[in-house]
């Protein structure tokens, strides 16, 4: 299985992610805690995506529930691209894509915190073609145990 080479990186990126820009549309405590560091690397291969962002969670939740509720469930990329209308207009917009994640070590969960649309898109299109080719994904990340703190809102839910 092919891996992904990360490269650490310092956690300044983070405040681009509260800017008119480029922005968190998730709860988070907008400061990094504890062991929380943060790296980037790309993704440029099909195998390699669908090794780390098959499974990865969205802070979209099952049977409609929303984050407050207890008993909510995420939805991993994969589940909800089965679901999804079908649109790849993001795809004639960019040839580039960049998605911001949540990665806890201990637990081996991946949430996705920015780009969730562009990851849908791109995961449908790879639903409809195995054959398909994918842009180079950027991905930034924080890591770490106490990433749970940060996005304790959307984790909640995937520590159980």
């Amino acid at each position: 299985m092919q891996e992904l080479a990360w490269i650490e990186i310092s956690n300044e990126f983070i405040k681009s992610a509260t800017s008119q820009t480029n922005y968190v549309g998730v709860i988070w405590s907008r400061t990094f805690l504890g062991d929380v560091r943060a790296r980037k690397g790309v993704i440029s291969s099909k195998e390699l995506w669908k090794s780390m962002m098959g499974n990865a969670f969205l802070p979209w939740y099952k049977n409609e529930k929303s984050w407050k509720d207890r008993t909510a469930q995420n939805f991993t990329l994969y589940e909800y691209s089965l679901l999804a209308p079908p649109s790849n207009k993001i795809f004639e917009q960019t040839r580039e894509i960049t998605l911001i994640s949540v990665y806890h070590t201990t637990l081996n969960k991946r949430l996705m915190v920015d780009g969730v649309h562009r990851a849908v898109g791109l995961q449908m299109k790879l639903n409809e073609s195995e054959s398909e080719h994918i842009p180079e994904v950027r991905v930034l990340e924080c890591y770490g145990k106490d990433v749970v703190e940060m996005f304790r809102c959307d984790f909640i839910h995937l520590i159980n």
